[in-house]
């Protein structure tokens, strides 16, 4: 199982079919409006807490629930799961690390619009893998959801210490989406997704220590507790739609993110996007429309994948 995923993930190949081939785009879409949610509310946290006392508590709850809605995701947990989840473990949380402490450092506007650049490092990225050129869909997504991008973020800003930070935690979590394809699988989703979570959960706890460990106040309890339960719910949905993607769709729907959080901003933060902010965000939807519409099309070959997700 792990070999066949492995194969899947460098190739590209989508084992997709019939109704069935709509669900993990939709299901992604879905993942990003509520990480796009989070972003505000993040930012919100880390310029209160530490980022490393933030993500502690995030991902200790978020395991905490992840476990009491499926406690016997734990029992099937074997080497493989527990080898994988801790490495893909170990990558989201560098990233996760690095973009909170770009975010504090950054407008939330630019940081989440560098962070979706990993939508055009995954094909660039598996393009050295494969040692050929990306698709030309890929290319072209990945083309248009640039030009979003820029358009979105590029104001004659200097770029600082907190846009580097954040296209460099973009660029790692371009591997992760990478390995994801590479290894998971819909049936071991949760399984795998509870490793990640205890990784995190423990990485950061310890990192936290040293410097004494800091707790929301009462105001700020409920959004964490939405971005604690985010954490599971949408890593769990977002890994088991990658198993049924490639690498490279996964990651230009995931752009949406940016848009989400814009959106987000307007109706819970009353900010104005101007005239660049609209444009650079449709382009991005119909960089991710084109990848929704090629990654339903069965392709001779590809066989439709049996496996479902649950707590089992």
């Amino acid at each position: 199982m792990v070999g066949r995923t492995a194969e899947r993930g460098l190739t590209g190949s989508s084992p997709t079919g019939g109704g069935a081939a709509w669900a993990a785009p939709l299901v992604l879409l879905a993942v990003a409006a509520a990480w796009g949610l989070s972003i505000g509310l993040s930012k919100e946290l880390v310029d209160k807490l530490p980022v490393a006392d933030y993500l502690a508590v995030r991902y200790t709850i978020g395991v905490a629930i992840l476990i009491a809605l499926c406690p016997r995701a734990v029992m099937g947990i074997r080497g493989p799961e527990l080898r994988h989840g801790v490495v893909l473990g170990l990558l989201f949380g560098l990233a996760q690390y690095i973009q909170f402490e770009g975010l504090s450092r950054a407008s939330i506007v630019v940081a989440s619009f560098l962070v979706s650049l990993y939508v055009v490092f995954t094909p660039m990225l598996l393009a050295i893998a494969r040692r050929r050129r990306p698709s030309r869909v890929t290319v072209i997504a990945a083309v248009v959801s640039l030009a979003g991008v820029a358009s979105m973020a590029v104001r004659g800003w200097s770029f600082g210490i907190g846009e580097a930070l954040t296209v460099l935690s973009a660029l790692i979590y371009a591997l992760h989406v990478i390995w994801v394809a590479r290894w998971a699988t819909a049936g071991k989703a949760i399984a795998i997704s509870v490793v990640q979570l205890a990784v995190l959960s423990l990485v950061f706890t310890v990192a936290a220590l040293p410097g004494g460990f800091s707790l929301p106040t009462g105001p700020d309890w409920p959004a964490m507790m939405y971005l604690a339960t985010i954490a599971g719910v949408a890593i769990v949905a977002q890994v088991w739609a990658q198993t049924r993607m490639s690498a490279e769709s996964a990651a230009i729907i995931m752009v949406l993110e940016p848009v989400w959080a814009s959106v987000f901003a307007v109706v819970l933060w009353s900010e104005s996007p101007d005239l660049r902010t609209i444009v650079g965000g449709a382009l991005v939807v119909a960089a991710s429309v084109l990848v929704v519409v090629a990654s339903a099309r069965v392709r001779p070959g590809d066989r439709t994948s049996r496996e479902t997700l649950s707590c089992s």
